[in-house]
């Protein structure tokens, strides 16, 4: 879901989501 929804994306909002999703995954590894 994730990558469909990022190529669905301009190539700016793509970075961003990509960037977003790398941010939450090491909010996720970190709060454990």
């Amino acid at each position: 879901k994730v990558l469909t929804r990022a190529n669905s994306l301009p190539v700016g909002g793509r970075s961003i989501q990509l960037l977003t999703d790398s941010g939450m995954m090491l909010l996720n590894c970190t709060s454990k």
